[in-house]
């Protein structure tokens, strides 16, 4: 009897596992929640118990919804534009920075777009006497990558431009062309506006003081996330690589995301490569460059020093050796 040969690959598991190793742990989980929520839509709307909106989240204290509410995503299409517009830029962005801060970061951008969503809706509702604003929801995870393009752009050099659909644009009204296509295609978001303000703050450092101390996230992986800490994928601030993360890229974006790798690594400690190399520096000579050695002299300089040596020989009455430094500096 012939043994059994061994079940054919499933391709959907390898691809899984795959995404698995090659993901970091707040990327891969950010991912995985958005596929979650949008297999759970099939069986109950998550929007109404997850979502931000003021009148359950102020008035019946469900506060959860403030940090909860970015993680929804309930249609397929936007499933696959998170997918190419969040997992790379995640990926390499939380390898950059550690994960305890690329977290931080999006709990940041996430609670403070709520809360700003909160505020004005409520001052909507009192200017206007009518409660229709307190029932305005806010959710999606495109609430926390509005806020990630804008701190990347408000970090970038001045008059630096942004290739989108062909065209050139100012980097500075980069994240405001993406919100207007949006609100074309799909309506209206006050809280993707408000994400693009909140990363605006956050991009120019009106909001450093809530950014953490390397001491600060060291002691928070060491005690209240050392059970993360152990898990696969997680990026401790020590260990995190700066801007070599983005050596593989093109050199237009590359620019740009240093700017942002290069402010948030600065709060972690963590240190930094030159951009495009991913090898420790040493004291050796980079291929391309000028040698250092003391010795070394320049053809300008070699030809100062003939001509000095024609100058001394031209005085010398050997007409031998005024003849010969003159064929060697005219070649």
């Amino acid at each position: 009897m012939q043994p059994e040969s061994p079940p054919p690959p499933n391709p959907i598991l390898d691809a899984y596992e795959s995404f698995c190793n090659d993901t970091p742990w707040v990327t891969r989980n950010v991912m995985i929640s958005q596929c979650a929520t949008w297999f759970l839509s099939f069986l109950f709307d998550p929007i109404y118990p997850l979502a931000n909106i003021p009148y359950f989240t102020l008035f019946r204290f469900e506060i959860y919804r403030l940090l909860f509410s970015p993680f929804i995503c309930t249609s397929f299409f936007s499933l696959i534009f998170i997918y190419m517009g969040f997992v790379e830029n995640g990926r390499r962005l939380e390898q950059s920075c550690g994960s305890t801060t690329f977290a931080f970061l999006l709990l940041a951008l996430g609670v403070g777009v709520n809360c700003a969503f909160l505020l004005l809706t409520v001052l909507l509702s009192i200017l206007t006497n009518h409660a229709a604003p307190l029932h305005w929801q806010s959710h999606g995870i495109w609430m926390l990558l509005f806020g990630v393009i804008e701190v990347e752009c408000a970090k970038a050099p001045a008059g630096s431009k942004r290739n989108i659909f062909g065209f050139m644009l100012p980097t500075m009204y980069y994240a405001l062309t993406i919100f207007a296509i949006f609100s074309v295609l799909g309506g209206f978001q006050l809280s993707y506006l408000l994400s693009i303000g909140v990363g605006y703050l956050y991009g120019k450092g009106y909001l450093d003081r809530y950014l953490p101390e390397p001491s600060t996230l060291k002691r928070y992986e060491d005690n209240q996330l050392s059970y993360f800490v152990r898990q696969k994928g997680w990026i401790v601030a020590q260990e995190s690589l700066g801007s070599s993360v983005w050596g593989n890229i093109g050199a237009d974006a590359e620019d740009h995301s240093l700017a942002l790798t290069s402010s948030i690594s600065s709060s972690t400690g963590a240190q930094q490569q030159p951009p495009g190399s991913v090898f420790p520096t040493g004291p050796g000579r980079t291929l391309g460059s000028a040698s250092k050695r003391p010795n070394a002299t320049s053809a300008a300089d070699a030809r100062q020093a003939r001509l000095k040596a024609l100058d001394r020989k031209t005085s010398n009455p050997d007409p031998k050796h005024a003849a010969t430094v003159s064929e060697n500096v005219i070649v």
